[in-house]
């Protein structure tokens, strides 16, 4: 029973620095301080259970854990004290609730199953079972707020269903179990390596759960890169085109002058021809707003839909967009006019006329971007998890633009709003304006 008492303190102070670490951010400790202090808090907790002081019991378990949160995260010591306090409560609650559960649907007494060593083992894995099942129940609805995942999870959450089926069985049958040392050695073992078996579980959908996430972040930076080589490319072409007109500048004043002495008529069409000329590099590298980076994306998405037909309407009515970063730029306006110029390539080819809308406005502190665009009604739209996913073939890509462009809207404390008719398909971002002094 020793081993047995060190596993489930163990366990209760892993769970609940799982869950904490939801909430708040870790300190910057090595691994092993943060092992070692782990260790040593679980150490203590055990050795003061051991001296047999019930009364003092709770109290010394929410000073021991609320020291170790207080060294492992960002905290408070009294928000620590606090949070220890919620804890330990938690888990007292979660045993008395295992207990009439495991009266309710076995039909036992409670007296009768607290004082079988069966129902003491079943009472404190099913605890423990339900404290694992509620921490990933948070740590899932915490990410599934971030949008970071797209994993599928339903099945893990099984595992807990019957590894409490297993336990009650247990208890129910212990009837007819001889009660030796080898038997209870034997059903110990089972309930220890039942909830092991959840503990890997749930480890592996963790690592699932990162790799999903990191797939994400990987193919938003490939899209980020995408657009910073385009932007180059662009800023190239326009580089180049100026200096082949003020290579030739001075050959062009001269024959202008020869012109202008002559009084040759021929001036007056040279001259516009020249002014013709820097008037269409001018109209290219117009600055829209006072970010570079969203100039560069509006430029090049516009040359892009001059190439396949497509009227792109822009109006801007407030400028000073320098407070957005280059890369939640890129991530909003590329990923929102990408989106546009797939739907309207898509109606074109169905002989319909197509056109998509830019406006950027500002009232009473907020910053309105609206995207609008034409849309056939025969392509289907789904909706998952509050976001588009499209219909095409690679489904690996489901939906990961807006995926990418609202986590830039949350970076920037904003909101996404999408609708669509059969016709239009409208998507209207929301910022709060930070003013640069």
């Amino acid at each position: 029973m020793i081993i047995f008492d060190y596993f489930i303190c163990i366990l209760d102070y892993y769970i609940s620095l799982d869950i904490l670490s939801n909430f708040f951010q870790k300190k910057s400790i090595t691994p092993n301080k943060r092992f070692f202090s782990f260790l040593i808090a679980v150490t203590a907790l055990f050795l003061f259970n051991i001296l047999g002081i019930p009364w003092a019991n709770s109290v010394v378990s929410i000073i021991i854990f609320g020291a170790l949160i207080y060294y492992q995260f960002i905290i408070g010591l009294r928000i620590a004290m606090l949070f220890s306090t919620f804890v330990i409560a938690a888990l007292v609650i979660l045993e008395f609730i295992s207990i009439y559960c495991i009266a309710y649907f076995i039909g036992y007494s409670i007296s009768s199953i607290i004082n079988s060593q069966t129902g003491f083992l079943v009472i404190v894995i099913t605890s423990k079972t339900l404290y694992l099942l509620v921490s990933k129940l948070i740590n899932h609805y915490m990410k599934s707020r971030e949008n970071t995942t797209k994993y599928k999870t339903s099945f893990v959450f099984i595992l807990p269903v019957v590894t409490l089926f297993i336990l009650f069985s247990l208890l129910y049958f212990d009837t007819w179990i001889p009660p030796t040392q080898f038997n209870s050695a034997l059903l110990m073992s089972i309930c220890i390596m039942l909830i092991i078996t959840n503990l890997i579980m749930f480890y592996i959908y963790d690592e699932q759960q990162k790799l999903v996430s990191q797939k994400i972040l990987f193919l938003a930076s490939e899209t980020y890169i995408e657009e910073q080589n385009n932007l180059m490319t662009l800023h190239k072409q326009h580089v180049d085109e100026h200096a082949m007109l003020l290579h030739d500048h001075k050959n062009q004043l001269i024959t202008l002058h020869s012109l202008l002495v002559l009084e040759n008529n021929s001036a007056e069409t040279y001259l516009n021809t020249l002014i013709g000329s820097l008037s269409q590099i001018s109209g290219e590298s117009i600055q829209y707003t006072t970010n570079d980076g969203i100039n560069g994306i509006l430029a090049y998405k516009f040359k892009e839909c001059e190439n396949d037909h497509i009227p792109l309407d822009i109006q801007v009515e407030y400028l000073k967009l320098d407070f957005i970063s280059y890369a939640n730029a890129c991530a909003i306006f590329g990923n929102a006019i990408d989106n546009a110029i797939r739907s309207c390539k898509s109606v074109i080819q169905k002989g319909q006329p197509a056109r998509i809308q830019i406006s950027i406005s500002a009232k009473n502190g907020m910053l309105t971007i609206g995207f609008k665009n034409t849309r056939s009604s025969s392509d289907p739209i789904h909706i998952v998890n509050d976001h588009i996913v499209s219909s095409k073939k690679n489904k690996n890509n489901h939906g990961y633009g807006l995926i990418n462009m609202k986590k830039a809207v949350d970076l920037c404390d904003g909101m996404v709003s999408i609708d669509y008719t059969d016709t239009e398909f409208h998507v209207i971002v929301l910022l709060p304006i930070i003013y640069k002094r």
